[in-house]
């Protein structure tokens, strides 16, 4: 391996954006709940940064088409590095999750299993595959309620996290269609096509949409900060995935799936007000 074992590689591997998300949600989760756990803030950012790892080393010969310029297609890591990096943050992340109540700690096992359930198995399932990382991906909203015994208050938002990730998710599906071909990879537009796919995604658009809307049946100060701020965000989803069609090139989906991505971020902004 050309640079195997420099530390920038190994901060590159963990996704460090997908890392800051994860803080930024469980940090607007406490904003929101007016509670907090730092064991929290700790937990659900290794299980991402490890889930992410785990999912380089599973993706490794496609991502040698679809993503050449990540650590182990590029061979600026090993795949046996990766494993061992994703099994050690893994293991601190589980060790931390001993300090949360039992409601957390078996939720936050729950969705260790469902990140490794994914990549070993669920990855050449289409649609339940992208159910899987979309739920995982909004298991934080749910795990930091538990945390602080308010369960409850963090379900909107985490169904608003799973249904932008489905969206997400097909897009990326697309995106990654060529690489996922060469390799024999079942995927939503693999097995279905690339139009059913993207209505697929607009069909999950158009409900995160929908459902953004709840807060808005009692007129606040806060609900029309959050709407000002969702109104963004909902065009964000819409034009990501109206704008898209099965003829366009990798590029315009990864313009849409870069979309979505600022769409969670301004998500969250929206979500603070509430």
């Amino acid at each position: 391996m050309d640079a195997a074992g420099k530390p920038g590689v190994y901060f590159e591997i963990i996704r460090p954006l997908n890392v800051f998300i994860t803080i930024l949600v469980v940090a607007v989760s406490f904003v929101m709940l007016d509670s907090w756990n730092i064991w929290t803030l700790i937990v659900l950012p290794l299980i991402c940064a490890a889930g992410n790892v785990l999912n380089d080393w599973a993706d490794a010969d496609v991502d040698t088409i679809a993503h050449p310029d990540r650590p182990i297609p590029s061979r600026r890591m090993s795949k046996n590095d990766a494993l061992w990096l994703s099994i050690f943050l893994f293991a601190v992340a589980i060790a931390f999750a001993f300090k949360l109540n039992v409601i957390a700690f078996i939720l936050t096992l729950a969705t260790v299993f469902l990140v490794v359930v994914y990549d070993l198995w669920l990855r050449g399932v289409p649609l339940l595959g992208n159910m899987a990382v979309s739920a995982a991906t909004s298991m934080a909203f749910v795990i930091a309620g538990a945390s602080v015994g308010q369960i409850s208050k963090m379900l909107f938002p985490a169904l608003l996290a799973f249904l932008l990730n489905m969206a997400r998710e097909l897009i990326k599906d697309i995106e990654d269609i060529e690489g996922d071909l060469s390799f024999g990879r079942k995927s939503v537009p693999t097995v279905f096509g690339k139009e059913i796919t993207v209505w697929l995604s607009r069909l999950f658009a158009v409900a995160f949409v929908i459902v953004s809307l709840y807060p808005l049946r009692h007129v606040t100060f806060n609900t029309i900060i959050y709407s000002a701020f969702m109104l963004f965000t909902d065009y964000l989803v819409l034009t990501a995935t109206l704008q898209v069609n099965k003829n366009d090139d990798k590029k315009a989906f990864t313009r849409a799936s870069n979309k979505l991505k600022l769409a969670m971020l301004t998500t969250l902004l929206a979500l603070v007000n509430l």
